[in-house]
C-alpha cells in the first residue's frame, strides 16, 4: 500500500492546484501525442505517477521543456513505453 499522501494524490493535487488560484486542465496520453501539449496554451505540465508514456508523447514532452514550459514530476517519469515495455534509459531523463 502507497502511503496515504501518495494514494489520494489524485484528489489533493487538483484541490491544491484550485485552492492556490490556478487554472488546470487534465490531458489524455492520446491528447499529448496529437500535440496538445504545444499549441501555446500551456506554461506547465504536471506528471503525476506516469511512469509509462508513449514514445510519440516523450517527443511532445521534451519539445514542450525545449521550447520553455516546465515540467513537474512527482516520480521518475517515462521508465516504461505506453504498452508498459521498459526504455533501456528513462526517456525523459535529461529533464530532471
Amino acid at each position: 500500500m502507497f502511503p496515504l499522501s501518495f494514494s489520494r494524490q489524485h484528489i489533493v493535487v487538483p484541490f491544491l492546484l484550485t485552492e492556490a488560484g490556478f487554472q488546470y486542465r487534465m490531458m489524455s496520453d492520446a491528447e499529448l501525442d496529437q500535440g496538445l501539449l504545444n499549441n501555446g496554451d500551456f506554461r506547465v505540465l504536471y506528471l503525476p505517477y506516469c511512469q509509462a508514456i508513449s514514445p510519440k508523447g516523450v517527443e511532445e514532452i521534451l519539445r514542450f521543456a525545449e521550447n520553455g514550459g516546465t515540467v513537474i514530476a512527482d516520480l521518475r517519469p517515462a521508465v516504461a513505453d505506453d504498452h508498459g515495455k521498459p526504455y533501456s534509459s528513462g526517456a525523459l531523463d535529461k529533464l530532471f
